[in-house]
């Protein structure tokens, strides 16, 4: 597994200092170290089984760090629980969208208020949301299990960027090219084009968010 990304100056906002992760004997992260900076967007990249979701579960206090060390802002949050670590500022994306289908898709949006450390600001984070992905909006009364898949991902990734401004953490699955997609998912969507190019909505959309957001690790 290696980390992509471009070089920046900006101060890191998220650091693997020599992380590893084991479960029982078989060791599923080897002394990883990646640093996420202010405005970036870092893509883990690697076949599977390579680590890369069990990285972005230790990072959010899913699974237990065996050693090394993981730092936001340069405070060390390993051991802290999860929703801990998401009050920090950290969202995960996860794989299979994990929406609530018998919920509307605004009240799946607004459950990620919950993950916010004060309610100063909720509402503009929602209509930032609704400003970057449309189809939330138009479709906010609807239940959420009457979504296409594409539709479903923006809004597991609305519920994932209300919750703060730290980074923000996508376990899809990658297809045979090296950016990240959704496996269960045909229809063009924010991490699935159906193919090795990502759709156009996409990039313009990760422009957004590396001006709103601090980090992107997807």
């Amino acid at each position: 597994m290696s980390a992509a990304s471009e070089p920046a100056t900006a101060p890191a906002v998220l650091e693997l200092d020599r992380l590893t992760v084991r479960y029982g004997g078989v060791t599923a992260v080897r002394e990883l170290s990646v640093e996420v900076r202010g405005g970036e967007i870092v893509g883990l990249i690697g076949p599977n089984g390579a680590g890369k979701s069990t990285t972005l579960h230790a990072i959010m206090g899913a699974v237990p760090v065996e050693d090394g060390d993981v730092r936001l802002s340069g405070r060390s949050v390993r051991g802290r629980a999860p929703e801990a670590i998401a009050r920090s500022g950290v969202a995960l994306v996860p794989e299979g969208r994990r929406i609530f289908a018998e919920l509307t898709v605004e009240e799946n949006l607004r459950l990620g208020l919950s993950g916010r450390r004060s309610r100063e600001g909720a509402e503009e984070a929602v209509e930032e949301v609704y400003d970057l992905f449309p189809v939330v909006r138009e479709f906010g009364r609807r239940q959420a299990g009457a979504l296409s898949g594409g539709q479903q991902q923006q809004l597991a990734i609305g519920r994932a960027l209300v919750m703060g401004r730290a980074c923000c953490c996508s376990t899809s699955r990658p297809k045979a090219s090296s950016l990240r997609s959704s496996r269960t998912s045909a229809a063009p969507s924010p991490t699935c084009a159906g193919s090795a190019r990502w759709p156009s909505f996409l990039w313009n959309s990760t422009s957004t968010l590396r001006v709103s957001w601090a980090t992107i690790l997807p």
